[in-house]
């Protein structure tokens, strides 16, 4: 009987699992013709001028894409007429309007242009290498004519992709994409390349990149990774090709263009992360490297010092890396010579930077990325030293200011203060700079602050700060006074209370009548700030600052002031001494964020512990704002999970769990996705209060209170400590109602699973936690566990058939 049993599984694995997935590529393959019937039938093209609106445009584009290509026998006999297509279809998406999708339970944003441009580039990516001129010249197309400015970014990293080197592509054809990429673009006029600077950098940074994707599929598994790029002459000449590219692009006027070239050529610097590169390859990068620097000498902006200082980092990195290198593993004579030569070209750069007007001071004090002389002689020589180093010049260039000289340093501010800072480090010296100036040399330092050629106005509260840590408080108060008067620079006038414990109030007030006259919703941000820090300096201005300015940005729905107060220390402590009006207060302004995450948690705790049927009203009221809101815009009324509110909350059950039933009984409709939610975030796991109010509840029978127990436990994910609930539920219910098959979906729930038997698995870890309720007194109790494991069984016994046919299908497929 062995040998037959052998001979029968070796007739299912050879002959007729096989057969059943060759009948189930049949069945797929009949479908997709099927769908795709209409399009093969009509002619597309007349299909797509009759759309209506962008959904139907897109459907009928997915439909193209997914049942009518793949059943072409030949792709390269329809390109010209896929290219049309792709044509077509975004040209008639800029004419056609957005309309919204409506369904049973409400209606949603539906496909827009952006939708469509991304399923033309889909499309695309499937016929791109069929004429490859014709691609490139349709995605030209594109970005000069249909791609909007939101989809820019999109777009880019889609033609990155296209420029990319693909290894299977290049195993058959080499580099011919790439050779034709470099001689399109070059052949292009200065003006054009301009024009198309988005474009032009998004496929050079895709050509200087010295390593290549590659991806591996078994039936198991998929396996992506990069391997190193080889060094040939084709790649050199293609990289080189690139930089004399962007070399036109970094002479253009247009400074953001400039620096983005700039910051591309440094691609062609990098030797691969993963190492293990041949030398022919790191050949090919140094010189790149050469030439790069080069570039850079020869043209070398004094003017822009921010680009230097950028550079002057690069170089020094490259010329650290050509050191350690010739140090090392380099041994072959040509790569010794270009090394050789990126020091030397490298110390060249440094010299020539050495001699720009001004430089010096600047780096010393903006930005974080400062190259000194000493780092060239030291790698050693790190942050310690370079911090020590600044506040030794900082020191030395304050003595160095005198009324004879000062006409010189307002022409230098104005040169540094045009540095672009998106960081809190770019200014970090700078600030610490004036603010000592203002301290040592206060009228110079006025001085300096109200010539307007000097730029410094934006750091006035800066100054004001040495001001008053000189107590020079008449200089403090006529700059704010004047500024006051003229409605001009509010915040700045605002932010040295927040920074440091003045006392003068009568000019915070004065900020706050103005701000509040102007609308300034920022300048308030710093009031509220001011009084949360320095109650205890300038006296308690709740009442007078806080809940007014507070109460102003609630008329405009305006929650701003929360990046101000969360991280503060001071903000808890304050809002945990509100009395129950004040705290109301602060809940109406908190009601009208989108969504509550960490930084209004923070916020909410200490009001939570005080006067916690607030903060429950408070989410009450979320509610209601959400089925209420007719706008598109994002609104969740409670999230998805706390971060510590939880503990707050899970004090007062009694009072979470008769506000979530009055909110189910004003609207039961979606209850378990919203008011639910706050149950089920505030417990993770039932409490004793918790689980005997759910019984209660469950023991009157009443059925709409059925409803509402079981809309909560919707929220859970079938764990053990559900089961007593679930039990009693089952024993009041009537065995065929719908409460008794909601517990079998509820214990059934499982969360996320994972590998190939993992819902099988969770159907056996099911069984075993339930099957002590066979024993249960309960008839009732009894006969629902039986059909419930018998379920868990039969699902059980077919995933482990449907797992094992998958797992031989997908072996026949790779085989």
């Amino acid at each position: 009987m062995s040998r037959i049993d052998e001979r029968l599984m070796k007739i299912m694995t050879d002959h007729l699992r096989p057969a059943g997935y060759e009948f189930q590529k049949v069945k797929h393959d009949f479908g997709q013709l099927l769908a795709g019937q209409e399009i093969f039938d009509k002619d597309i093209f007349e299909l797509i001028h009759h759309a209506e609106d962008n959904n139907t445009l897109f459907e009928l584009l997915e439909r193209y894409k997914d049942y009518v290509l793949p059943n072409y026998s030949d792709l390269s006999s329809y390109a010209d007429q896929i290219y049309a297509v792709i044509e077509a279809a975004l040209e008639l998406a800029s004419i056609l309007g957005d309309a919204t999708i409506e369904t049973p339970i409400g209606s949603f944003e539906g496909k827009n242009h952006a939708d469509i441009l991304d399923m033309c580039l889909q499309i695309l990516s499937i016929v791109r290498y069929l004429d490859f001129d014709m691609t490139h010249e349709l995605l030209l197309k594109f970005h000069r004519e249909h791609v909007r400015e939101s989809e820019q970014d999109t777009f880019c990293e889609y033609v990155e992709k296209i420029a990319a080197h693909h290894h299977d592509v290049i195993q058959k054809y080499g580099y011919v994409v790439q050779k034709r990429l470099v001689d399109v673009l070059g052949e292009k006029s200065d003006t054009d390349l301009l024009a198309l600077s988005r474009y032009v950098l998004a496929v050079c940074r895709a050509l200087l990149t010295p390593t290549i994707s590659k991806t591996e599929w078994s039936y198991k598994e998929v396996t992506f990774g990069k391997i190193n790029l080889p060094g040939t002459t084709d790649l050199g000449e293609i990289r080189h090709g690139a930089l004399k590219i962007l070399q036109r692009l970094a002479s253009s006027s247009d400074r953001s263009i400039r620096r983005s070239a700039a910051a591309c050529m440094r691609g062609a610097t990098e030797t691969p992360h993963a190492g293990n590169y041949d030398d022919a390859l790191l050949n090919i990068v140094f010189e790149n490297t050469n030439w790069v620097i080069r570039h850079l000498i020869a043209n070398l902006a004094p003017e822009e010092s921010e680009t230097v200082q950028a550079d002057e980092e690069w170089v020094l990195h490259l010329y650290q890396r050509a050191r350690g290198l010739l140090k090392g593993r380099v041994q072959a004579t040509e790569t010794r010579q270009l090394a050789d030569e990126t020091k030397s070209l490298a110390l060249q750069y440094r010299k020539a930077v050495a001699e720009v007007p001004n430089y010096e001071r600047y780096k010393v004090l903006v930005g974080f990325r400062s190259v000194f002389d000493q780092e060239w002689d030291d790698e050693r020589w790190g942050w310690e030293q370079k911090e020590k180093f600044r506040e030794e010049k900082i020191s030395e260039y304050i003595d160095s200011i005198t009324e004879d000289n000062i006409d010189g340093w307002i022409a230098f501010f104005s040169l540094c203060v045009k540095a672009d800072s998106t960081d809190l480090a770019t200014f970090q010296h700078f600030t610490r700079f004036l603010q000592d100036f203002a301290r040592a040399k206060p009228e110079l330092a006025h001085q300096a602050l109200m010539n307007p050629d000097s730029g410094l106005q934006p750091f006035m509260h800066i100054i004001l700060l040495g001001f008053a840590e000189a107590d020079r408080y008449d200089r403090f108060e006529s700059v704010t006074s004047e500024f006051i008067d003229r409605g001009d620079r509010l915040w700045e006038c605002a932010r040295p209370f927040v920074l440091s414990p003045l006392q003068n109030r009568a000019i915070l007030h004065r900020v706050f009548d103005s701000a509040i006259e102007e609308g300034n919703a920022s300048v308030l941000y710093q009031v509220i700030a001011a009084v949360i820090t320095n109650r205890e300096f300038i006296g308690d201005e709740i009442d007078t600052l806080f809940l007014p300015a507070l109460r102003f940005l609630t008329e405009h729905q305006d929650t701003g002031w929360i990046g101000q107060a969360w991280f503060r220390k001071e903000a808890i402590a304050l809002l945990a001494i509100l009395d129950e009006e004040s705290a109301a207060a602060v809940l109406d302004n908190l009601v009208f964020l989108p969504q509550i995450d960490h930084d209004a948690e923070r916020l909410l705790e200490p009001i939570v512990n005080n006067h916690p049927a607030l903060v429950v009203g408070f989410f009450g009221n979320r509610l209601d704002i959400e089925n209420q809101r007719e706008s598109k815009e994002h609104y969740d009324a409670i999230p998805y999970d706390f971060y510590s509110l939880s503990t707050a909350l899970s004090a007062v059950p009694d009072l979470l769990v008769d506000a979530a039933l009055g909110w189910f009984q004003k609207q039961a409709e979606l209850f378990q996705y919203r008011g639910a939610n706050l149950i089920s975030n505030t417990f993770p796991e039932f409490n004793d209060t918790l689980e005997q109010k759910l019984l209660e509840l469950i023991a009157t029978g009443e059925e709409q209170l059925l409803d509402f127990v079981v809309s909560i436990l919707r929220n859970y994910h079938g764990e053990t400590f559900l089961h007593e609930v679930c039990k009693q539920i089952v024993m009041v219910a009537d065995p065929g109602s719908h409460h008794v098959r909601d517990v079998m979906i509820i214990l059934e729930e499982s969360g996320v699973m994972s590998g190939e038997f993992g819902f099988a698995d969770r159907c056996k870890r099911k069984k075993e936690e339930i099957e002590y309720w066979l024993k249960d007194e309960d008839p009732k109790v009894r006969s629902f566990t039986e059909r419930y494991i018998r379920g868990l069984d039969r699902q059980r016994a077919a995933e482990l058939r449907r797992v094992g046919e998958e797992i031989e299908l997908r072996k026949h497929q790779f085989e």
